[in-house]
């Protein structure tokens, strides 16, 4: 396990690569099948498959949990 090297800041999961091997639509059981056993907290099971990527690209993680004024405005009709 690499994150005893560096910490768990420098990796993201990746559930599509090598391209056309994706996760999709069961990458929550891929990602607790790969990390049980790992000894890896919650916090850095989050970290790797969401916060660090968030962070990477500048993602509000608070802004796109709400819906898009779209979708808001498909739930009213």
């Amino acid at each position: 396990n690499n994150l005893r090297f560096t910490g768990d800041d420098h990796f993201m999961w990746s559930g599509d690569y090598p391209h056309g091997a994706s996760t999709w639509p069961n990458s929550a059981k891929s990602i607790t099948k790969e990390t049980s056993g790992c000894n890896l907290s919650e916090a850095t099971v989050r970290k790797l498959t969401l916060t660090n990527v968030a962070n990477l690209y500048g993602i509000d993680l608070d802004e796109v949990a709400q819906p898009s004024p779209a979708i808001k405005e498909l739930l009213k009709s």
